[in-house]
């Protein structure tokens, strides 16, 4: 499986990988040649886990259902920079401020710079939720995903036994 692995690490851009295990969620466990980014950047150390020198494990979205053994094309996308910037530094600024100037306007309590802050403190707990419930709704986001099986594979021990890997092994 490995020589398989080494053998195939890309095509083109399109990254590709092996099975090694499968979830009920629609995800798969694919190994592929490491990379430098798995020990360092923070993103794909939560998605990646390094197997040994060469090679690491990810988890993959598998809507294709591919199984255990099968070679996989991935394909790699990060969420909008802008977007995710958005949602969790400036909606919460722009509801604090919002807050705070509908406190401020409408004076409920009788005191503008009470109001205000008050109103500022609402709505940037209101705000925080926000970011939290669009970020629980993208759950699934940044994970790679499964874009064609190029080679699937029977783990019987039948058809193992045809394989020309373990052929050449004998």
């Amino acid at each position: 499986m490995k020589d398989d692995l080494q053998q195939n690490k890309t095509l083109g851009q399109i990254d590709c990988g092996i099975v090694v295990g499968s979830s009920q969620e629609g995800f798969a466990q694919v190994m592929l040649p490491r990379r430098e980014g798995c020990r360092y950047d923070a993103w794909s150390k939560s998605i990646c886990h390094q197997l040994d020198q060469d090679n690491m494990v990810l988890k993959a979205h598998n809507p294709l259902k591919a199984k255990e053994g099968n070679m996989v094309e991935l394909k790699f996308e990060t969420p909008g920079m802008g977007r995710s910037m958005f949602i969790v530094y400036i909606l919460p600024i722009l509801a604090l401020i919002i807050g705070a100037g509908l406190g401020n306007g409408l004076d409920p309590f009788g005191n503008q710079n009470v109001s205000a802050a008050i109103g500022a403190l609402v709505f940037l707990v209101l705000g925080l939720w926000l970011v939290f419930s669009i970020t629980r709704r993208q759950k699934g986001a940044g994970f790679p995903t499964i874009t064609n099986i190029l080679q699937r594979s029977d783990t019987s021990p039948e058809s193992r036994a045809s394989y020309p890997r373990d052929a050449e092994k004998t």
